[in-house]
């Protein structure tokens, strides 16, 4: 169909007395054969420059798929393709240059520069030259890919002359982009007369630009309006300045690092998702559980965010009593008190050993399953029983709650930890907003005090004293400090964290740690620092990430999971070529 379409175009010219003496099109066809001994003998053909390079980039895919070389990897064939567009473009009207430069290419890359001309940087600074384009900035050493890429460039080289005179057909395809805009394929125009006036009104637009429509009202002695007449200029002045733009060589480089960042995010989001498509997959049985496994996109680092203004918050006093200090205490009492003398307090029964610290302060104790105070039996419940039934108190104050703590992160830590152990968390974010630090509230608001102690600081402003380290006295004692000071709810908010937040902070932190203790492997054989594994784990990655990446892609799969982007623009870990270098060497011999 092609052919026949050429040769009837060319006969209606020759009957229009146009002469044509060169067609520029691709190599895809036998239609200049035909258009030669049909239509006029000595007609010329120019090779179609974009169709040339996309051939020659096919050639070297083609080369990898069927030999396997490790080396021609997409970045290599990028480069090599990169470097033959430069050759042909610099060497029009000259075919000795272009037969030189072509043979001279396939010697470059392998670190071979007796053929280079001035074109290359090795030549013009020797000392401080490296292939930086090429994978880890090293020459090519694989002699047989060698011989197949030199066999290649021998069969362009042998025929450079049609090489120093190519063409372009862009002109085409953006009059066929202009004809597809007013007869899309997927409506069927060909068949309607409209088809014909849709075509010329493309022709016309690519000829005399937008203006095209007031041209054509004009001739039909029809008003085209100076709205009309404003929108066609305004089209053609943005066309005009797009090509200007277009033109330049920054946008064409700007351009061309897009296109190289967007394949370089599909090929990092092909490592992190594993196999989510190939043709058959599931009547192959292909899958495993590698393939679905995916690796987590790059992490950021939680913080606490404040609570908003403009919600009328209900402020209650809360504490609690653990077993100990560390992150892993649990709670043995609650404490809470609000407006109206309405209070909570309830002992929790821990299932591990209260500490020798906290007996001394608190004098709790459990034997068996009672617990005592001060030797004294008082009646205790489960940590899931005792944390819904403090729930449903807060619920019945019918307001968004806040609780207000001295050293709030302490409380928080242990409140939410507990929450998150109890599959709670979620009920507990329906009720809680937050919670309101009044320790460093009153360092902030009242400097220069001996200590902020809670039990200095009310025997400091409110003249008595109170039974400290129990959960009840201390939350009531806290509010009667709170009502006496009359802080603004402005104040107060500025000291405050969201409950959702800490949660998501709690959790973050929860990964790290896992994280970084699966990574300590590399810390203790030295093969990453202590810093490096830090930020690894901050990033959302264990060590099975790493083998499952490395698995997926041998050659670049660790590289591009820890030099990927973050929305910062920055690389998740690292893009240091020797800190990924020493991790891909040991998960190779992990591997093997």
């Amino acid at each position: 169909m092609e052919s026949d379409m050429c040769i009837s175009m060319l006969k209606n010219l020759e009957s229009n007395d146009v002469c044509v003496g060169t067609i520029i099109m691709d190599n895809d066809s036998t239609t200049i054969s035909k258009a030669r001994s049909e239509v006029k003998a000595d007609l010329k053909k120019q090779c179609d420059r974009n169709h040339l390079l996309k051939d020659f980039t096919n050639k070297l895919y083609d080369i990898r798929k069927a030999k396997n070389f490790r080396e021609l990897t997409p970045k290599t064939i990028s480069h090599i393709s990169k470097c033959f567009r430069y050759c042909v473009s610099q060497n029009q009207e000259d075919t000795e240059k272009m037969k030189k430069n072509l043979l001279a290419l396939g010697k470059h890359v392998f670190g071979d520069h007796s053929y280079c001309g001035s074109w290359c940087g090795y030549l013009q600074n020797p000392l401080k030259y490296k292939p930086k384009h090429l994978p880890y900035s090293r020459y090519l050493c694989d002699e047989k890919l060698k011989i197949t890429l030199m066999d290649l460039l021998h069969k362009y080289s042998s025929d450079a002359d049609k090489l120093t005179h190519l063409g372009s057909s862009q002109a085409n395809e953006s009059l066929n982009n202009a004809i597809s805009s007013k007869a899309p394929k997927t409506n069927f125009f060909s068949g309607s007369e409209s088809n014909d006036y849709r075509v010329a009104a493309a022709i016309a637009q690519k000829n005399i630009g937008y203006g095209y429509v007031t041209d054509v009202c004009q001739s039909v002695m029809l008003s085209p309006g100076e709205i009309t007449k404003k929108i066609s200029e305004e089209y053609d002045r943005k066309r005009e300045k797009a090509r200007e733009r277009e033109s330049t060589i920054q946008f064409k480089k700007r351009r061309r690092e897009k296109k190289e960042q967007q394949s370089n995010h599909q090929k990092t989001c092909e490592v992190r998702e594993g196999k989510s498509y190939e043709t058959a997959v599931d009547m192959n049985n292909n899958i495993c559980s590698d393939d679905i496994c995916e690796i987590p996109p790059p992490q950021t680092e939680q913080t606490c965010k404040e609570l908003i203004p403009g919600v009328e918050y209900a402020y209650v006093s809360f504490d609690l009593e653990t077993t100990g200090l560390g992150n892993d205490s649990e709670i043995t009492q609650i404490g809470a008190a609000y407006i109206h003398d309405k209070s909570y307090s309830q002992y929790l029964l821990p299932s591990k050993r209260i500490s020798t610290s906290a007996i001394a302060l608190t004098g709790l104790t459990v034997a068996g399953s009672q617990m005592y105070k001060e030797g004294e039996p008082v009646p205790s419940t489960s940590t899931s029983e005792g944390l819904t039934n403090f729930l449903q108190w807060l619920s019945s104050i019918h307001k968004p709650v806040v609780l207000v703590a001295h050293n709030a992160r302490f409380d928080a830590n242990a409140f939410c930890r507990a929450l998150i152990t109890n599959d709670m968390n979620g009920d507990a974010g329906k009720v809680i907003q937050g919670f309101v630090d009044t320790l460093s509230l009153f360092r902030k608001e009242r400097p220069g005090l001996c200590s902020y102690k809670q039990t200095d600081l009310v025997k400091s402003f409110i003249q008595t004293d109170y039974n400290a380290h129990d959960a009840a006295s201390d939350a009531k004692a806290l509010l009667q400090l709170l009502t006496s000071q009359n802080f603004s709810e402005h104040i107060l908010l500025q000291h405050s964290f969201s409950f959702d937040s800490y949660i998501s902070l709690l959790n973050y932190h929860e990964m790290v740690q896992k994280n970084s203790s699966s990574l300590m492997c590399l810390v203790n054989n030295k093969v990453i620092s202590k810093m490096i594994m830090t930020r690894i784990a901050k990033s959302g990655l264990s060590f099975s990430h790493l083998l499952l990446a490395y698995k997926r892609d041998s050659q670049h799969g660790v590289l591009r999971l820890l030099s990927e982007n973050t929305c910062e623009g920055k690389p998740r870990v690292t893009s240091n070529k020797k800190i990924i270098g020493n991790l891909c060497s040991y998960i190779k011999d992990v591997c093997d």
